[in-house]
């Protein structure tokens, strides 16, 4: 089955803690019917589920489609079969307030380059402004002494971060609080991507919530936390920048604390020319659709801009639509 899908079958109801997916095991953005039917975002039929299910197809969100064998009216949670393998258990992370304390006191200690201010203002950025907010330059500095967090590698008598030299991004969380790090670094050379998190191990990335545009009845979403701060800076609304395409902890948290009257997503023009993009963009959607947000889409035309920071810092603001549908649907 692949194309449109007719609905005909009861209500699609979201998943939980008490009635997990039965096909990925997750209790959030996945949904499922009380006669069977389970729309799973994460397993599209190239894995096979644990629970006795057989694959329908995609959806028109790109959701995977499965019916569990033998169901009746009955939801997934007792649906029996072997529990997923539990994941390797990662170090828990210190408390929300000393992650933001040990990151803070990193930042402190540095300031903006030359190179990193020139940088910024190319973009639009005023360097004041990107200092107020926690932007640094990183020139591989030495600590005495290491903090808990596991950010810090060994070098000589001291310790310096996980991270090249280059410019410091600061991640917040819809509280204000630093929740994580990512580096641009100064040499683009090799196939590592333009952004790493800062991390040793065992500190994954969490979006982040711009600390502009406080009390915006919009939330806008797109890749990346420099973009964010920018296009937040020049449309005075919230933004949430994901760490990758299809990296989204701490986005629901994000999204509940924000309390948003609608959701934007404002990603770059080019998706049309990435599969792996476009797809990741489908998944969202259906994610936040089916935790109950109102999705929007942002578009533009190419001509103006590739992101949504270009597009803004450019003066072509006015020409950005906002529209129900996604841009890539047929």
């Amino acid at each position: 089955m692949n194309g449109r899908v007719i609905w005909t079958r009861p209500p699609l109801r979201r998943v939980s803690r008490a009635n997990p997916c039965p096909i990925c095991g997750r209790d959030s953005w996945c949904g499922y019917t009380e006669d069977g039917l389970v729309l799973c975002v994460r397993n599209l039929g190239d894995t096979v589920p644990t629970t006795p299910a057989r694959f329908r197809g995609i959806s028109r969100n790109q959701a995977g489609i499965w019916l569990l064998e033998g169901l009746g009216p009955t939801p997934p949670r007792r649906v029996s079969g072997p529990k997923p393998k539990p994941k390797k258990e990662e170090k828990p992370l210190p408390p929300p307030e000393e992650v933001d304390a040990e990151l803070a006191r990193v930042l402190d200690r540095l300031d903006l380059s030359p190179e990193e201010e020139a940088a910024l203002s190319r973009r639009g950025f005023p360097p004041p402004i990107a200092r107020e907010l926690g932007y640094r330059s990183y020139e591989e500095e030495r600590w005495p002494k290491r903090g808990k967090l596991p950010i810090w590698l060994p070098r000589g008598a001291g310790w310096v971060l996980a991270a090249p030299a280059g410019l410091l991004i600061p991640f917040r969380d819809q509280e204000g609080r630093l929740v994580g790090l990512q580096v641009r670094p100064r040499d683009q050379s090799g196939n590592k991507g333009k952004y790493r998190q800062v991390s040793a191990g065992g500190f994954p990335a969490s979006v982040h919530v711009s600390r502009l545009g406080e009390g915006s009845p919009r939330v806008w979403i797109t890749e990346g936390a420099l973009k964010a701060d920018i296009a937040s800076l020049y449309t005075g609304e919230r933004f949430i920048g994901l760490p990758g395409v299809s990296s989204f902890r701490g986005l629901e948290e994000a999204l509940k604390g924000l309390r948003p009257q609608k959701v934007v997503l404002a990603f770059d023009a080019d998706y049309g020319d990435n599969p792996h993009v476009r797809r990741s963009l489908q998944h969202l959607s259906e994610m936040l659709s089916l935790s109950g947000w109102r999705v929007r889409w942002a578009v533009w035309e190419k001509s103006l801009g590739k992101g949504i920071d270009d597009v803004l810092t450019e003066g072509h603001g006015g020409q950005v639509r906002i529209q129900a549908s996604p841009p890539f649907a047929r």
